[in-house]
């Protein structure tokens, strides 16, 4: 069994949801995010500057998503991700794995069917692509991750 928390920028933690099926927690994690930061009535622009929470990729070296792998927040000062196996979740110290970070903030539909959907991912305001989860650019913000449930 997975949880999905969330943690605002005050540093409170809380659990947003659980299930046994790591993508619908990044499924909903994706939702609240987009919630949060989309809908608003801020333009385009502004919203890509202007967002207030989170969720992170984990990423191979070519920037593809790595399916069986999830952020796992901050324990004892250092940043987790977890890798699932066929019978078994691993953590590891985020630094100790060659893997690169992407922050999702939302998307945008561009037509009703939802096939044109522009994703945005976090910034800085040179319009940089985040990539480090201790980049100043993402204090102050709310972050959803995952975590498996002990016990």
């Amino acid at each position: 069994m997975y949880q999905l928390w969330v943690e605002n920028e005050y540093g409170q933690r809380g659990i947003a949801g659980s299930n046994e099926d790591i993508s619908v927690l990044v499924s909903d994690a994706k939702k609240a995010v987009n919630e949060e930061n989309m809908n608003n009535p801020l333009t385009e622009d502004e919203k890509k500057k202007n967002w207030t929470s989170y969720f992170v990729e984990i990423c191979d070296k070519n920037g593809q998503p790595i399916e069986n792998a999830f952020y796992s927040g901050k324990k004892a000062n250092k940043h987790i991700i977890c890798l699932v196996t066929k019978n078994s979740v691993e953590e590891f110290d985020l630094d100790a794995k060659d893997v690169t970070l992407r922050f999702y903030i939302g998307e945008i539909r561009r037509d009703k069917k939802g096939e044109d959907i522009e994703v945005f991912w976090g910034e800085t305001p040179k319009k940089e692509l985040i990539v480090s989860i201790d980049d100043q650019n993402l204090q102050a913000k709310t972050v959803y991750f995952i975590r498996q449930l002990r016990g």
